[in-house]
């Protein structure tokens, strides 16, 4: 589920039609339930894109995913555009909402089996923002709301996800650079 909140981007808090920002985030957890395997989950995401009007933007994103037990790995690459709109409450703070669409590509390996997956996704996020100064953007990202479809090799039907999670459990903090 955080992977969904993990693919989010940030905004150039004074967003000014025909300026550009850059964004990125990092996201590590490790989960340990009784005495299953502790679960290691990675996820990188960079992005891109251009202020098309003083309130809307489109880009372009790129995520890997990764998740590491001491018996699988699961590794995953999404590639996509966005759209994102911003609303600003004054100079210093304000929200934006922004829908994601990926391509994605997996692979699932268990220790000498492995399988390959494909299939898209699509996300909305909402977020707080906040100028740090000289075009610096600190975002708080509080929840998402998704869902994926993706067939794995070998298989004829597809698997389908959907996710939901707003709140103190489902948060993220990703910086941004606008130009």
């Amino acid at each position: 589920m955080m992977i969904g909140v993990a693919v989010l981007a940030a905004t150039n808090v004074n967003a000014q039609k025909g300026t550009s920002y850059v964004y990125g985030g990092v996201q590590t957890t490790s989960v340990k339930v009784g005495k299953a395997d502790p679960s290691v989950n990675s996820n990188l995401m960079l992005g891109a894109a251009r202020n098309i009007t003083n309130n809307w933007s489109v880009g372009a994103e790129v995520n890997t995913v990764s998740s590491k037990t001491d018996r699988q790995k699961i590794s995953e690459f999404q590639v996509g555009p966005f759209v994102r709109y911003t609303v600003p409450f004054n100079d210093t703070f304000g929200f934006w909402g922004q829908l994601n669409t990926h391509y994605v590509s997996g692979k699932a390996e268990a220790g000498a089996t492995s399988v390959t997956s494909n299939g898209f996704n699509g996300t909305i996020t909402p977020a707080f923002y906040a100028n740090m100064g000289r075009n610096w953007g600190l975002n708080l990202i509080w929840g998402s709301l998704g869902y994926k479809t993706v067939k794995f090799e070998g298989s004829d039907n597809a698997t389908n996800t959907v996710t939901a999670g707003f709140g103190p459990t489902n948060w993220g903090i990703v910086l941004s650079k606008g130009f």
